[in-house]
């Protein structure tokens, strides 16, 4: 039913010679809607549609004979519609008061909205800790000041229990003591334990900041109160106190309403032993807090993509306060599992994913194994581990790092809350195309080590595969940290292409329109012959190829690998040669200057080079007198590995002209491991 109703989406984007437009706007679920901008020709369309419902009416039938016959039908006539495209397909999770997308107008674009829900369900999926707003954002639990977290425990898995008959138990009468209602209770005579003390813990439902426990008897009954008492903390998964777990303890309270008021502290569950066996009774235990659950974290399900995948652009829209995390990361794959399952085999701690008739292990098969289970991993036969995390800055749209074509993608969110500082997503969108351009493009870079800062003629190789249905690609996009300074030639399989820049050159991006690419040429090998500098240790030249005949449709990304037997890397990172300075290549427009406003040699630019920053330094530049004293300070701010170029117009801080002499410029960059500067002298004459 799926492939045939996958094959009727496509078909019918094929008819887009439209005299009228028909907006289609069909719900998906309880929270996911796709909407469509189909264009049918005339009778014709209407024709086949209902032609293709008719079909797909038949293969739901599953009936053999049926399924067979609606699947000729639809191979037939894809013949007949050779240049079939899927086009481009916008998914959004969350944010569900926002306008679609306005490429959604554009009939080869393909919008769905779906729930964090709905995103969350099928394989491997989860939510915990997390609760979703009206409008679609999705943030940690956050306990107000005033909430009884003991109330609110059951509706995030928590809950009171105790002991009764040396076993854990939980049940109605336990629950009593969690339910806000100071007329029922629990009676000690439904706990049986064998020492002369009785005891109730409580699960939070998750880690949260507490300060504050109180408990009491029915109104009607305060000579019941607890006298005596021990107040723990539990570890997570741990059901019996240690000694070094206590909160408070008290052996003589004569309050009936009991209240333990303790330094803040991250707790999962607490504990509390009455010190007597009878004679008290508990209506409500209430614990009190306030702030975000500790850590909370959501995975979608392998998300269904419906068949291999190009996997564009993600971006996001959201809140992280200075003292929390969000960490975004994504995986790719084949299949609808990104598990393999390990069992025993009886040969002493010999494993396999295999059952005895040498099937991979299902979760189902891996559920029903008795005493022979082993450990569960990711199957990177056929799915992507987790990328790294994404940087939040990016979140106006950067390109998915898993690798693609995929049909499989899965996305885990990290939210790690401190306190009252908390962080929150609205939305994740994220752009695929169908079909892809290629089945798969590796590529590589030589050389992989060279000298920082300095100009280096590299080789970039890309060998794409076409298994059969994918449109080709006739633009490549490299993209840096480090910078292009030119490109010299473009050949496949060692033969010169003609080529020219699609965009002007600019430091951190190439892109380069090629001869065209496609399932003729499978296999063979694209390089690119260029110029430019490196200024830090694994800066990457990522690649990406695109159609240029599907403009609105995203680009592919290119994998490391081995593209071709001439070049050894495997890898598209260059390192550099560790060991030098910081500061590097300080270099003047002049050694002397006139700033006197005549428009001839009024400025002097400063040039010069970052090198093996982690990350960023914090930079000054500045202008001082012989005697120290700073004139000027030309730039100071947070910048990465790179080239730079700070312009001194002959001012001081006060705006004012400096006087004829001789003055110090310096750059100075402070990082984690230490201070660096580097300086010269420049001439100001009238």
């Amino acid at each position: 039913m799926a492939a045939a109703t996958s094959s009727c989406r496509r078909l019918m984007r094929a008819l887009t010679s439209a005299l009228f437009p028909l907006q289609l706007k069909p719900r998906l679920g309880a929270g996911s809607r796709r909407v469509s901008s189909i264009r049918l020709s005339s009778i014709s369309g209407v024709v086949f549609a209902a032609w293709c419902t008719e079909t797909v009416r038949q293969a739901a039938h599953f009936n053999p004979i049926n399924m067979k016959a609606a699947m000729l039908r639809l191979a037939l006539l894809s013949l007949l519609i050779p240049n079939l495209s899927w086009g481009l397909t916008i998914y959004r999770v969350g944010g569900y008061e926002l306008p679609q997308p306005e490429l959604a107008d554009n009939s080869d674009v393909e919008f769905v909205q779906l729930s964090w829900e709905d995103f969350a369900a099928g394989a491997e999926g989860a939510m915990a800790g997390l609760e979703v707003g009206n409008e679609g954002r999705l943030a940690p639990v956050f306990i107000p000041s005033d909430e009884n977290m003991a109330t609110s425990s059951f509706a995030r898995g928590g809950g009171p229990g105790s002991w009764k008959y040396n076993f854990l138990t939980k049940g109605e009468e336990i629950d009593l003591i969690a339910d806000g209602d100071s007329t029922t209770f629990l009676d000690p005579a439904v706990l049986v334990a064998r020492s002369e003390s009785s005891l109730v813990y409580l699960d939070l439902g998750g880690r949260f900041l507490v300060n504050r426990v109180v408990e009491y008897p029915r109104p009607n009954n305060t000579d019941r109160h607890i006298e005596g008492y021990t107040l723990y903390w539990l570890p997570k998964g741990t059901i019996r106190p240690r000694g070094n777990n206590v909160i408070a303890r008290g052996t003589d309270n004569r309050n009936p309403r009991l209240e333990i008021n303790f330094v803040p502290r991250l707790l999962d569950q607490i504990q509390l032993n009455i010190h007597q066996k009878e004679g008290w009774e508990i209506a409500e235990l209430e614990v009190y807090g306030e702030g975000y659950v500790s850590s909370a974290q959501y995975v979608s399900g392998a998300f269904d993509l419906g068949q291999p995948s190009s996997l564009g652009e993600i971006r996001w829209s959201g809140f992280q306060d200075t003292g929390a995390k969000l960490i975004l990361r994504t995986r790719s794959g084949h299949t609808v599992d990104p598990n393999r399952y390990w069992r025993f085999t009886g040969r002493g701690e010999e494993k396999t994913f295999r059952n005895a008739q040498g099937v991979p292990l299902t979760a189902v098969d891996y559920n029903n194994l008795k005493g022979n289970k082993a450990e569960i991993t990711t199957d990177l036969d056929n799915w992507s581990s987790w990328s790294g995390p994404y940087d939040w800055a990016d979140s106006l749209g950067t390109p998915i790092t898993s690798p693609g074509p995929r049909q499989f993608i899965q996305m885990q969110l990290d939210f790690v809350p401190s306190g009252l500082e908390g962080a929150a997503i609205n939305f994740i969108e994220f752009r695929v195309t169908q079909p892809p351009v290629a089945g798969r493009v590796l590529g590589e870079i030589w050389p992989i080590e060279v000298k920082p800062g300095e100009e280096t003629a590299f080789v970039y190789a890309m060998r794409p595969d076409f298994a059969g249905g994918e449109s080709g690609f006739d633009r490549l996009v490299l993209e840096t940290a480090g910078q292009f300074t030119g490109v010299d030639s473009v050949r496949v399989n060692e033969e010169l292409q003609d080529w020219r820049l699609a965009e002007p050159l600019a430091d951190q991006r190439l892109v380069l329109e090629v001869a065209r690419m496609d399932r003729s040429k499978t296999g063979r090998v694209v390089e690119v012959f260029f110029k430019g500098r490196v200024f830090r240790f694994g800066t990457v030249f990522a690649a990406q190829v695109f159609d240029s005949q599907r403009p609105l449709e995203v680009g592919q990304l290119v994998e490391d690998g081995d593209a071709t037997f001439r070049l050894d890397s495997n890898q598209r990172s260059v390192g550099i040669e560790l060991g030098r300075e910081i500061v590097s290549e300080l270099v003047l427009s002049s050694r002397v200057f006139t700033p006197n406003g005549d428009q001839i040699n009024d400025q002097v630019h400063i040039e010069y080079i970052l090198l093996e920053l982690a990350g960023t330094g914090e930079v000054e530049v500045g202008i001082f007198d012989l005697a120290g004293r700073r004139v000027r300070q030309l730039y100071r701010g947070a910048d990465t590995s790179g080239q730079y170029t700070r312009t001194w117009d002959g001012r001081g801080d006060g705006g004012s002209v400096v006087a004829p002499g001789i003055y110090l410029y310096r750059v100075q960059v402070d990082t984690d491991e230490g201070q660096e500067e580097s300086s010269g002298l420049v001439a100001v004459v009238y």
